[in-house]
């Protein structure tokens, strides 16, 4: 059968696609939706160029002679920009959008080398503490998909201290840790229980990113410097005490108690676990509830039937798949099959969810 002619400016369709029902919804891949994206941020930002003109950048545009004027606009600046004040702002902010959405677009596609071409872009040229703190977040990100541990710890580093922030030690030792416990708990004693659940919601979105940038390196630290971990702990129970509550706060907590109950302390540990549960389920950021509910199902453990904590792990695992957690998801599923296995599940019972949960396993390791 002959097919019918094609011009150049005609595109080829598919036999799939012209047989496919009208009213069949059509399901786009992962790679499809970020194409589709790319393509919308592309032709969003044609609309910026005007004929005639240079192509647009990022980097042209920052190194430009109203460099400071776009950056830090005031009233008295728009009398030398004239009457391109109002555009000029508006192709700054359309920059930051447009590259920090090509970052989400390379990450999830995997193409790191060209994220990070664009965050350098990003934290050359910017001077917007929120722009510089989602690019150090993405970066952290980046390296911590990759197992690059170090890296991602230097560039967390490089960030604290940039936003003004005691920095980290580099090399911590078991003294460090200890002088920070007892630090930790002479501040808690000035916050009893009562207290603790009075405390305000975080006003300081940079610092909120800050501890959700360290609170997930805590799974990292093993790897790096198993110091890191009690340390980043403290810091984000302290900031929690001291600035408010954020999302990073409840598995803060929850480590907190799961470390008390390491040094022998169970009736304390449960307490702080039990916090950080009622904290979370007062919170609207579920986004940590899989990290958290990892923690405090295995302090629960030690006081209650094992056989309880099988329920738990599974509600865990799917809370954090629904969210977009894979790593904390996946990781209740591998405490639920370890659990089932020790309280006397049925071995064909045991497979039949290795078989099912397995595979999502494979996809973090």
């Amino acid at each position: 059968m002959r097919q019918p002619p094609t011009s150049p400016s005609m595109p080829i369709t598919t036999t799939t696609t012209m047989m496919r029902n009208p009213s069949t919804p059509r399901t786009l891949s992962s790679g499809h939706r970020i194409g589709r994206r790319v393509h919308e941020i592309e032709r969003g930002l044609s609309l910026y160029h005007r004929p005639g003109s240079d192509t647009f950048s990022f980097g042209k545009y920052w190194q430009s002679q109203h460099l400071e004027e776009a950056q830090h606009p005031n009233p008295s600046s728009y009398s030398s920009l004239g009457s391109r004040g109002g555009p000029w702002l508006q192709h700054h902010d359309l920059c930051l959008d447009v590259y920090q959405a090509v970052v989400e677009c390379t990450y999830c596609l995997g193409e790191y080398e060209t994220m990070h071409e664009h965050l350098e872009e990003v934290l050359k040229y910017t001077s917007s503490k929120a722009g510089r703190i989602a690019a150090y977040r993405d970066l952290v990100s980046s390296y911590t998909s990759r197992d690059m541990h170090r890296k991602a710890f230097d560039a967390a580093f490089v960030a604290l201290e940039e936003f003004g922030d005691t920095p980290f030690p580099r090399k911590p030792s078991k003294f460090t840790v200890v002088k920070c416990l007892f630090a930790t708990k002479k501040l808690l004693k000035k916050y009893p229980m009562e207290k603790l659940n009075q405390l305000p919601v975080m006003d300081d979105p940079i610092r909120a990113i800050m501890m959700k940038i360290f609170i997930r390196l805590t799974a990292h630290a093993y790897l790096e410097c198993r110091f890191y971990l009690p340390l980043i702990v403290f810091r984000v129970v302290t900031w929690s005490c001291i600035y408010g509550v954020s999302g990073a706060s409840p598995p803060a907590f929850a480590l907190y108690g799961l470390l008390l109950v390491g040094l022998g302390d169970l009736k304390g540990g449960t307490e702080f676990t039990e916090f950080a549960t009622g904290l979370m389920e007062q919170s609207n950021d579920k986004s940590e509830y899989a990290f958290t509910n990892l923690v405090v199902t295995m302090v629960n453990g030690n006081q209650q039937p094992v056989s309880n904590c099988v329920k738990a792990y599974k509600f865990g695992y799917q809370v954090g798949m629904k969210k977009g957690d894979n790593f904390y998801g996946v990781l209740n599923m591998a405490q639920m099959l370890l659990t089932s296995l020790s309280v006397g599940r049925p071995l064909y019972s045991i497979a039949s969810d290795m078989k099912l949960y397995i595979p999502h396993f494979v996809t973090i390791v």
